[in-house]
């Protein structure tokens, strides 16, 4: 169903896209603020249904995992960069704490990116302006841990126990603070884990931040 779904809305957003770069004809400012909407949610819609086709990988056993060296100390400085730009579009301060030296873990590097990425994605959505996010490292045991702290929303303690629960109440709510779909943490853990890794909320309290924590095994 998920194919079928995704199938005509990437069709829809080809056309709509033709439309607002002028293909079809000039259209008014007010048309076009109306189709650039239009793309917007419907751009929205593909993401939600390429999140639910990977929940359905994942809870069948069909995630393919391309296990390796990966140097987690690299790949985080990297994405810390990539999303400078969306931190400093809301002033928040991005900063990464380098390791004394390189970090090696036992991962999928692409499903490793993928965890961070989500996690820092969060960072940076519910961090109020001047706020301030702090990638780190640090190591224990057999596992090289990965800290995402933010100066964010924080979570209710309540809600803290459900927040990895597919649409529980806490990610769903997260999710609403911006367009979400509240499966990204979700997808967040269970990769982790098919990595043999782990993924937890250190810390949390609501107006002053969280620290989610990703371990992954070390060699």
């Amino acid at each position: 169903m998920s194919h079928e779904l995704r199938t005509p809305m990437t069709g829809v957003k080809g056309y709509l896209s033709m439309i607002l770069e002028g293909d079809a004809g000039p259209i008014s400012d007010e048309v076009k603020e109306f189709v650039a909407q239009a793309y917007v949610a419907n751009d929205r819609l593909i993401r939600l249904v390429e999140k639910m086709m990977k929940v359905a990988r994942i809870q069948e056993g069909k995630i393919t995992l391309k296990m390796g060296r990966v140097n987690i100390s690299r790949e985080a400085k990297i994405i810390v960069s990539d999303f400078q730009i969306p931190a400093k579009e809301k002033k928040i301060t991005l900063t990464y704490q380098p390791s004394p030296a390189d970090l090696w873990v036992k991962a999928d590097p692409d499903r490793a990116r993928e965890v961070l990425m989500n996690l820092l994605s969060n960072a940076v959505k519910f961090t109020p302006e001047g706020g301030q996010i702090t990638v780190s490292h640090r190591q224990q045991n057999s596992w090289v841990i990965t800290d995402v702290a933010d100066t964010g929303i924080g979570i209710k303690r309540e809600d803290q126990n459900r927040l990895f629960e597919i649409f529980s109440k806490a990610n769903l709510s997260l999710a609403g603070q911006e367009k979400g779909t509240g499966l990204g943490l979700y997808v967040a853990k269970r990769l982790a884990e098919a990595q043999g890794g782990k993924l937890w909320l250190e810390y949390s309290e609501p107006g002053r931040g969280s620290t989610f924590s990703l371990a992954l095994p070390k060699i």
